[in-house]
């Protein structure tokens, strides 16, 4: 592993002494794991450049879970091992570190978007994938005699229950013990190579075990008390995330004072060619092939590869994913096959006949993810996925009828 090069600036002026780290822990096999996670670099670019849309890769929160399978009778905290993590994005700087309590055949779980990557002390935007490290530990660090009314660093954290105020501290001098187990659940995407044939899954791996070097430790607990120290609370991770608000929040619901009137005679119908008028001469008119545009619709859209495009409207609002391979039918990767019908409006908007509903939609660029439902006669607001930006609720969709105020399922 490559020293972080933000820290290392400044790493002299902060080295922990590593004295309480046992010199037996470099023959241990047990104390030190490896993954990766990826949570979104299938939509966004990483630090390292990889990813964005129509990449392979991740596309939702990773799940780490940490077992301990002892009943650490050494631990000046009995019952209780200290899971010490180090994440790292992927130009190898420590960007988070943070000592979460595991007590005996507890099954310890953080989620990497709530827990770790939002709190990234200096990377900030590029933090869709990198490496988290995990050192087994005794809790090492006493929080009363140093500071008796709370945490004296961020990303420290107290043994609960525990009289004698033990914490664990990943940038103080370690008591490396063994044996934390980890594992860690990869949702991925892999973009296709034949239209339409997306591939998502998701895999649960186990941590690799590895023996660290002197060098590599020192680092790890050094840099990680630089930022503890300089970085006003940034690049802690926070082994107690606040509970996510259930779906729907109220953020997600439409105002329904929204009062949006689509012109009624718009409506798509099948339309009747004229009765040609017969010529006494008529001339043969040979056509000239022209590329046929796309409507003004998808006005900005971006290739994406494999005949797939991105659009994002211009007020921000993603469209999401597409193709046009069965056109007119636009196969959309979270609405699914939709029949487009150009509304030649000044909206530049879309009449869509939605196959899993059997019902139209109307809807343009200033309106989605609104969308007037003809059978309904109410506006529908289209629930974004909120685990994977720049996609919609799919397998079910999620619509809001505004008049309603009821949700539907499809």
């Amino acid at each position: 592993m490559v020293r972080s090069r933000v820290l290392s600036l400044v790493a002299g002026l902060f080295l922990v002494a590593t004295a309480g780290v046992q010199s037996s822990a470099f023959a241990q096999t047990d104390i030190a794991q490896t993954n990766y996670y990826d949570t979104s670099s299938s939509v966004s670019s990483s630090a390292a450049g990889w990813g964005g849309p129509g990449f392979s890769g991740g596309q939702g929160d990773n799940v780490l879970r940490i077992v301990n399978p002892t009943s650490a009778a050494t631990s000046p905290a009995p019952g209780w091992l200290c899971a010490m993590i180090y994440v790292y994005d992927d130009i190898e700087e420590l960007e988070a570190c943070c000592g979460c309590p595991v007590s005996a055949d507890q099954v310890f779980s953080l989620s990497v978007q709530r827990g770790i990557t939002n709190n990234f002390a200096t990377n900030t935007k590029k933090n869709s994938q990198g490496a988290i490290e995990i050192l087994s530990s005794n809790p090492n660090y006493q929080l009363a005699p140093t500071n008796p009314n709370g945490f004296p660093l961020p990303g420290v954290f107290p043994v609960p229950g525990n009289v004698f105020d033990w914490a664990c501290n990943p940038g103080a001098p370690l008591a490396l013990t063994p044996t934390l187990r980890s594992s860690m659940s990869h949702p991925e995407i892999n973009a296709p190579t034949i239209p339409g044939a997306f591939i998502a899954g998701t895999s649960v791996e186990e941590f690799t075990t590895y023996v660290p070097d002197p060098t590599e430790l020192s680092n790890m607990v050094n840099d990680c008390n630089i930022v503890q120290v300089n970085f006003s609370g940034s690049g802690a991770c926070n082994c107690y995330p606040p509970t996510p608000t259930p779906t729907p929040t109220p953020t997600l619901t439409p105002t329904p004072t929204v009062t949006r009137t689509p012109t009624p005679t718009a409506t798509p119908t099948p339309t009747v060619s004229a009765t040609a008028t017969a010529t006494p001469t008529p001339t043969p008119i040979v056509p000239t092939p022209t590329p046929t545009p796309h409507p003004a619709f998808f006005s900005g859209e971006v290739s994406v590869g494999g005949g797939y495009y991105y659009l994002v409207f211009p007020d921000g609002t993603p469209f999401g994913y597409y193709t046009y391979q069965y056109f007119p039918d636009l196969y959309h990767v979270d609405l699914g096959f939709e029949q487009f019908v150009d509304a030649n409006d000044s909206a530049h908007g879309a009449y869509l006949y939605d196959y899993i509903l059997g019902q139209w939609f109307y809807t343009s660029p200033a309106d989605f993810p609104f969308m007037y439902n003809y059978t309904a006669n109410a506006w529908y607001y289209y629930f974004p996925n909120a685990s994977l930006p720049g996609h919609y609720t799919t397998n079910p969709r999620v619509f809001y009828n505004e008049t309603t105020g009821k949700y539907i399922f499809s």
